[in-house]
Protein backbone atom coordinates (compact mmCIF):
# COMPACT_ATOMS: atom_id res chain seq x y z
CA UNK A 1 0.00 0.00 0.00
CA UNK A 2 1.43 3.35 -0.98
CA UNK A 3 1.40 6.20 1.55
CA UNK A 4 1.82 9.78 0.38
CA UNK A 5 2.21 12.56 2.95
CA UNK A 6 0.72 15.88 1.89
CA UNK A 7 -0.20 19.15 3.58
CA UNK A 8 -3.75 19.07 4.95
CA UNK A 9 -5.41 21.97 6.75
CA UNK A 10 -3.63 25.18 5.76
CA UNK A 11 -4.38 28.62 7.16
CA UNK A 12 -3.00 31.68 5.41
CA UNK A 13 -1.58 34.62 7.33
CA UNK A 14 -3.97 37.50 8.12
CA UNK A 15 -4.48 39.46 4.92
CA UNK A 16 -5.61 42.67 6.66
CA UNK A 17 -3.11 44.69 8.69
CA UNK A 18 -4.23 45.85 12.14
CA UNK A 19 -5.42 49.42 12.57
CA UNK A 20 -4.66 51.66 15.57
CA UNK A 21 -6.40 54.34 17.58
CA UNK A 22 -5.19 56.11 20.72
CA UNK A 23 -7.25 55.27 23.80
CA UNK A 24 -8.26 57.95 26.29
CA UNK A 25 -7.22 55.76 29.23
CA UNK A 26 -3.77 56.49 30.67
CA UNK A 27 -1.26 53.66 30.28
CA UNK A 28 2.45 52.84 30.67
CA UNK A 29 3.47 52.82 26.99
CA UNK A 30 6.07 55.32 25.81
CA UNK A 31 4.60 58.68 24.79
CA UNK A 32 7.28 59.23 22.15
CA UNK A 33 7.64 55.84 20.40
CA UNK A 34 6.03 55.18 17.03
CA UNK A 35 4.27 51.86 17.68
CA UNK A 36 3.33 49.27 15.08
CA UNK A 37 1.58 45.93 15.47
CA UNK A 38 1.29 42.57 13.72
CA UNK A 39 -0.88 39.54 14.46
CA UNK A 40 -1.13 35.85 13.57
CA UNK A 41 -3.61 32.97 13.55
CA UNK A 42 -2.97 29.80 15.57
CA UNK A 43 -4.23 26.30 14.88
CA UNK A 44 -3.63 23.10 16.78
CA UNK A 45 -0.65 22.51 14.50
CA UNK A 46 1.16 25.83 14.76
CA UNK A 47 1.07 29.49 13.80
CA UNK A 48 0.82 31.45 10.57
CA UNK A 49 3.40 34.02 9.62
CA UNK A 50 2.52 37.52 10.81
CA UNK A 51 0.26 39.99 9.04
CA UNK A 52 1.64 43.14 7.49
CA UNK A 53 2.52 45.76 10.08
CA UNK A 54 0.02 48.42 11.00
CA UNK A 55 0.71 52.05 10.25
CA UNK A 56 2.84 53.60 12.99
CA UNK A 57 1.10 55.52 15.75
CA UNK A 58 2.36 57.62 18.66
CA UNK A 59 0.14 57.41 21.73
CA UNK A 60 -0.40 60.56 23.78
CA UNK A 61 -1.98 58.61 26.63
CA UNK A 62 0.21 55.52 26.93
CA UNK A 63 -2.43 53.09 25.65
CA UNK A 64 -3.69 51.93 22.25
CA UNK A 65 -6.75 50.28 20.69
CA UNK A 66 -5.75 47.67 18.10
CA UNK A 67 -8.37 46.44 15.63
CA UNK A 68 -7.95 42.96 14.09
CA UNK A 69 -9.67 40.78 11.50
CA UNK A 70 -10.53 37.22 12.64
CA UNK A 71 -9.95 34.36 10.22
CA UNK A 72 -13.40 32.81 10.49
CA UNK A 73 -11.87 29.38 9.85
CA UNK A 74 -12.94 26.70 12.34
CA UNK A 75 -9.36 25.43 12.59
CA UNK A 76 -8.13 28.72 14.08
CA UNK A 77 -8.12 28.38 17.88
CA UNK A 78 -6.58 31.72 18.87
CA UNK A 79 -4.68 34.77 17.64
CA UNK A 80 -1.42 36.31 18.81
CA UNK A 81 -0.71 40.03 18.86
CA UNK A 82 2.83 41.42 18.51
CA UNK A 83 4.21 44.94 19.01
CA UNK A 84 7.49 46.80 18.75
CA UNK A 85 8.96 48.81 21.64
CA UNK A 86 10.62 52.19 21.96
CA UNK A 87 14.03 50.50 21.97
CA UNK A 88 13.25 47.90 19.30
CA UNK A 89 11.38 49.53 16.45
CA UNK A 90 12.10 46.77 13.91
CA UNK A 91 11.16 43.71 15.99
CA UNK A 92 7.71 42.67 17.18
CA UNK A 93 7.44 40.89 20.55
CA UNK A 94 4.41 39.02 21.85
CA UNK A 95 1.88 41.21 23.67
CA UNK A 96 -1.16 38.95 24.07
CA UNK A 97 -2.90 35.76 22.99
CA UNK A 98 -6.51 36.43 21.98
CA UNK A 99 -9.68 34.47 21.26
CA UNK A 100 -10.12 33.39 17.61
CA UNK A 101 -13.10 35.76 17.24
CA UNK A 102 -11.47 38.85 18.78
CA UNK A 103 -11.82 42.02 16.71
CA UNK A 104 -9.95 44.43 18.99
CA UNK A 105 -7.53 44.63 21.88
CA UNK A 106 -6.96 47.49 24.32
CA UNK A 107 -3.21 47.57 24.83
CA UNK A 108 -1.70 49.13 27.93
CA UNK A 109 1.39 46.94 28.09
CA UNK A 110 4.63 48.57 29.20
CA UNK A 111 7.61 48.05 26.90
CA UNK A 112 9.40 46.01 29.57
CA UNK A 113 6.48 43.54 29.57
CA UNK A 114 6.54 42.90 25.82
CA UNK A 115 8.21 39.55 25.21
CA UNK A 116 11.89 39.73 24.43
CA UNK A 117 12.02 36.07 23.40
CA UNK A 118 8.79 35.39 21.46
CA UNK A 119 8.69 37.33 18.20
CA UNK A 120 6.32 37.54 15.25
CA UNK A 121 7.01 34.47 13.06
CA UNK A 122 8.13 34.78 9.46
CA UNK A 123 7.12 31.25 8.36
CA UNK A 124 3.85 29.35 8.45
CA UNK A 125 3.56 26.24 10.67
CA UNK A 126 -0.24 26.23 10.92
CA UNK A 127 -0.85 23.33 8.55
CA UNK A 128 -1.57 19.66 9.29
CA UNK A 129 -0.14 16.55 7.70
CA UNK A 130 -2.31 14.00 5.93
CA UNK A 131 -1.71 10.50 4.69
CA UNK A 132 -3.18 9.49 1.36
CA UNK A 133 -3.60 5.75 1.65
CA UNK A 134 -4.45 3.00 -0.79
CA UNK A 135 -4.09 5.08 -3.93
CA UNK A 136 -7.13 6.46 -5.78
CA UNK A 137 -10.58 4.87 -5.66
CA UNK A 138 -13.22 5.98 -8.18
CA UNK A 139 -11.21 9.10 -8.87
CA UNK A 140 -10.86 10.09 -5.20
CA UNK A 141 -7.86 9.64 -2.90
CA UNK A 142 -8.59 8.14 0.52
CA UNK A 143 -7.38 10.58 3.16
CA UNK A 144 -6.45 9.81 6.77
CA UNK A 145 -5.64 12.99 8.68
CA UNK A 146 -3.56 12.71 11.81
CA UNK A 147 -1.31 14.68 14.11
CA UNK A 148 1.05 14.09 17.03
CA UNK A 149 1.05 16.11 20.25
CA UNK A 150 3.36 15.96 23.26
CA UNK A 151 1.33 16.45 26.44
CA UNK A 152 2.54 19.16 28.83
CA UNK A 153 1.73 20.58 32.25
CA UNK A 154 -0.57 19.14 34.87
CA UNK A 155 -3.51 21.56 34.64
CA UNK A 156 -5.82 23.25 32.13
CA UNK A 157 -3.65 26.38 31.81
CA UNK A 158 -0.49 24.47 30.86
CA UNK A 159 -1.95 21.53 28.90
CA UNK A 160 -0.94 21.10 25.24
CA UNK A 161 -3.60 22.19 22.73
CA UNK A 162 -5.20 19.45 20.61
CA UNK A 163 -5.99 20.31 16.97
CA UNK A 164 -9.39 19.95 15.29
CA UNK A 165 -8.28 16.79 13.55
CA UNK A 166 -9.66 13.26 13.47
CA UNK A 167 -6.81 11.28 15.00
CA UNK A 168 -4.20 12.52 17.48
CA UNK A 169 -1.33 10.45 18.80
CA UNK A 170 -0.29 11.72 22.24
CA UNK A 171 3.09 11.12 23.80
CA UNK A 172 4.16 12.18 27.28
CA UNK A 173 7.31 12.56 29.33
CA UNK A 174 5.65 12.30 32.75
CA UNK A 175 2.58 10.98 34.55
CA UNK A 176 -0.72 12.89 34.32
CA UNK A 177 0.50 15.51 31.89
CA UNK A 178 -2.30 17.07 29.91
CA UNK A 179 -3.82 17.86 26.54
CA UNK A 180 -6.64 20.35 25.94
CA UNK A 181 -9.60 19.85 23.61
CA UNK A 182 -10.46 22.54 21.01
CA UNK A 183 -12.49 25.57 22.08
CA UNK A 184 -16.24 25.05 21.99
CA UNK A 185 -17.83 26.66 18.95
CA UNK A 186 -21.02 25.96 17.00
CA UNK A 187 -18.94 25.10 13.94
CA UNK A 188 -17.35 22.07 15.63
CA UNK A 189 -20.51 20.50 17.06
CA UNK A 190 -20.31 16.85 16.08
CA UNK A 191 -16.54 16.96 15.64
CA UNK A 192 -15.05 13.64 16.67
CA UNK A 193 -11.46 13.39 17.88
CA UNK A 194 -9.67 10.13 18.56
CA UNK A 195 -7.04 10.60 21.28
CA UNK A 196 -4.48 7.81 21.41
CA UNK A 197 -2.10 7.67 24.35
CA UNK A 198 1.02 6.00 22.95
CA UNK A 199 2.84 5.87 26.27
CA UNK A 200 3.21 2.46 27.95
CA UNK A 201 4.03 3.95 31.36
CA UNK A 202 2.19 7.25 31.85
CA UNK A 203 -1.47 8.30 31.80
CA UNK A 204 -2.62 11.51 30.11
CA UNK A 205 -5.18 14.05 31.35
CA UNK A 206 -7.67 15.35 28.75
CA UNK A 207 -9.19 18.76 29.53
CA UNK A 208 -11.99 20.74 27.89
CA UNK A 209 -10.76 24.10 26.55
CA UNK A 210 -13.04 26.10 28.84
CA UNK A 211 -12.54 26.11 32.61
CA UNK A 212 -16.27 25.39 33.05
CA UNK A 213 -16.43 22.66 30.41
CA UNK A 214 -16.62 18.93 31.01
CA UNK A 215 -16.24 15.52 29.43
CA UNK A 216 -18.93 12.91 30.02
CA UNK A 217 -19.12 9.22 29.18
CA UNK A 218 -21.75 8.36 26.56
CA UNK A 219 -24.87 7.02 28.29
CA UNK A 220 -24.18 8.72 31.64
CA UNK A 221 -24.71 12.13 33.21
CA UNK A 222 -21.67 12.00 35.49
CA UNK A 223 -19.56 14.86 34.18
CA UNK A 224 -15.92 15.52 34.97
CA UNK A 225 -13.58 18.44 34.36
CA UNK A 226 -10.94 16.01 33.11
CA UNK A 227 -10.68 12.60 31.49
CA UNK A 228 -7.76 10.37 32.44
CA UNK A 229 -6.45 8.34 29.53
CA UNK A 230 -4.65 5.25 30.79
CA UNK A 231 -1.50 3.86 29.24
CA UNK A 232 -1.88 2.63 25.66
CA UNK A 233 -5.50 3.81 25.67
CA UNK A 234 -7.72 5.22 22.91
CA UNK A 235 -10.73 7.47 23.48
CA UNK A 236 -13.25 8.84 20.98
CA UNK A 237 -14.49 12.32 21.99
CA UNK A 238 -17.41 14.15 20.37
CA UNK A 239 -18.23 17.85 20.80
CA UNK A 240 -21.94 18.23 21.54
CA UNK A 241 -22.58 21.56 23.30
CA UNK A 242 -20.75 24.69 22.18
CA UNK A 243 -22.11 27.08 24.81
CA UNK A 244 -21.04 24.88 27.72
CA UNK A 245 -17.85 23.40 26.28
CA UNK A 246 -19.09 19.84 26.70
CA UNK A 247 -17.68 16.66 25.15
CA UNK A 248 -18.88 13.06 25.16
CA UNK A 249 -16.43 10.15 25.10
CA UNK A 250 -16.67 6.45 24.49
Amino acid sequence: MSVIKTSGVYISAPSVAPTLAVLSTAGPMSLSAAYTYKYTYLTGYGETEASAASSSQVTSTGSMLVSLTPSGDVNVISMKLYRNTASGLTTWGLVATLAPTATSYSDSTADVSVSGSVFAPTSNTSYSIQETIGGVIDGFAKIRRFNSVVSTGTNLATAAQLPTVGKVYVSTTGANQGVKLPAARTAIIGLEIQVINEDASNSVKVYPFESGGDVTAVGTTAASATLTSGTRTTFQLVSFNSSLGQWKYY
